[in-house]
């Protein structure tokens, strides 16, 4: 009957871990690299783009900065607020969506501005990730504990009992990557943040 930012969520388990873990490194780290839930394990294309977007930084519209600035926000919150592991019985992450939602138009924005090595790259990784991503939207088990996050890969876990199959599919999620990279590239591409 009143209003509750929290929606069905219990508020004592946040603030109980937020009173004991005032700023925790791992925890903070745990979000970005951690194997089983690391943002940048994950969506490695944001580490690619990444180049890009600081050579981009200042043409880009404000909004998409602002964006990528309240994402940052929000996911160091919730490493205050929150374990990085986000819970058991998940694929990958799920605490690092909303940076990623927000990241996504400056990161977009800036793939024109990727170097050779980059524009080399990017079809594969996102081949690679889209393939990763879409193995937990269609399949059940790879479920990393909580407190395995740091040690294993959900995405590693199911490929080890598909076996030589699921890394031969892999690699076909690379070239099919890389071969979108190629045709698109030689479609032409106009660099949206270098003005008219």
């Amino acid at each position: 009957g009143s209003w509750n930012p929290m929606a069905s969520y219990n508020t004592s388990p946040f603030v109980d871990y937020a009173e004991t873990n005032r700023f925790s490194v791992v925890n903070q780290a745990g979000l970005w690299v951690s194997p089983g839930r690391g943002i940048l394990v994950w969506t490695p294309v944001v580490l690619l783009l990444l180049p890009a977007l600081v050579r981009s930084w200042r043409s880009l519209p404000d909004w998409s900065r602002a964006l990528v600035y309240g994402g940052i926000a929000y996911t160091f919150l919730q490493g205050a607020l929150n374990r990085y592991s986000g819970g058991d019985l998940f694929y990958g992450y799920r605490l690092g969506l909303e940076f990623l939602a927000c990241a996504t138009p400056a990161l977009a924005l800036s793939a024109p501005r990727l170097g050779r090595v980059g524009r080399a790259l990017l079809g594969p990784v996102l081949g690679v990730q889209f393939f990763a991503i879409a193995v937990g939207a269609v399949m059940d088990g790879g479920f990393v504990p909580t407190g395995d996050a740091w040690q294993h890969n959900s995405f590693v876990l199911v490929l080890d009992k598909v076996g030589p199959a699921g890394y031969l599919t892999v690699a076909l999620a690379a070239g099919l990557g890389a071969l979108a990279s190629r045709l698109w590239s030689k479609s032409g591409t106009r660099d949206v943040t270098a003005g008219t």
